[in-house]
């Protein structure tokens, strides 16, 4: 009797090798970007706001000093080093275990193809997770002091008060079930994106030395398809319902993660064609 593969082991350890590789490079990138904005933080004055007329402010920001400046300019240059660096080393990861050179070590292991899609899948995800929270603590505390004046306490005001006020005309009367859809909506965009990056990649190495070409027609492709079905699906969706909407648009790119996802698995699978 044969007994049941258990993959999640296998997955674990790809998983495992992954972030050792990721690591050596996320953690000093994220770890600058965090000391930056405590620094940018701590040197920065609180923005004085007055009151010019019903509902609209002037905003004074006391003077900051040239550190001030200078950690600012330096925190936005790795604010945005943060996503690209992300996305460049997720995608070169993928290339490189899956249909570069280091290619041929792991698919000598005994570990199948969805255990390989799988563990760089969740790993990515998690990194991707990783930088948007570090990304949005980072900024807080760069800006903090800036967030506590008049103007900015006012606009959380009547932001929360939107979140409330509309509840019943959108779907949702509780301001939290937003947050926690949107970040549901964030997650499945951050998939997307991964699933996209395997698919492409898949198919481009089909064509040897013309890859560039290929993996450029493969995204106009597939980005003019995921554009046609998603203005029919959201067409006959009401934008005013903020649930319905949401729930929608979840499903609508989850199904597009199970297609990317299943493809590349069915090309590594029946037309693997290492270098």
């Amino acid at each position: 009797m044969l007994k049941a593969r258990n993959p999640f082991p296998k997955i674990w350890n790809v998983i495992k090798y992954d972030f050792q590789y990721s690591a050596r490079t996320f953690i000093p990138v994220y770890a600058v970007l965090l000391i930056l904005s405590i620094l940018r933080g701590l040197f920065s004055k609180t923005l004085v706001s007055v009151k010019a007329a019903e509902g609209s402010y002037q905003v004074y920001s006391q003077s900051t000093g040239i550190a001030s400046f200078v950690l600012g300019f330096f925190f936005f240059i790795f604010y945005v080093a943060a996503f690209v660096v992300t996305i460049i080393i997720l995608t070169k990861r993928y290339k490189q275990s899956m249909l570069g050179d280091e290619a041929y070590l792991n698919h000598s292991l005994p570990v199948t193809i969805g255990e390989h899609l799988w563990g760089h899948f969740l790993i990515d995800l998690f990194w991707f997770i990783c930088c948007n929270l570090l990304t949005l603590l980072a900024f807080y505390l760069a800006f903090r002091k800036d967030l506590s004046s008049d103007w900015s306490l006012d606009f959380m005001r009547r932001l929360k008060e939107e979140f409330i006020t509309n509840g019943s005309e959108t779907g949702l009367t509780n301001p939290a079930s937003k947050i926690i859809l949107t970040s549901i909506i964030v997650l499945v965009l951050d998939s997307l994106y991964i699933s996209f990056v395997f698919v492409i990649n898949s198919i481009g190495h089909f064509f040897g030395r013309n890859k560039t070409p290929a993996i450029i027609l493969a995204i106009v492709i597939l980005v003019f398809i995921y554009s046609k079905f998603s203005g029919l699906i959201f067409n006959a969706v009401e934008p005013h319902n903020f649930t319905s909407f949401a729930w929608t648009y979840i499903l609508f790119n989850l199904f597009f993660v199970a297609a990317f996802f299943t493809s590349s698995w069915a090309i590594l699978k029946f037309r693997l064609n290492l270098e």
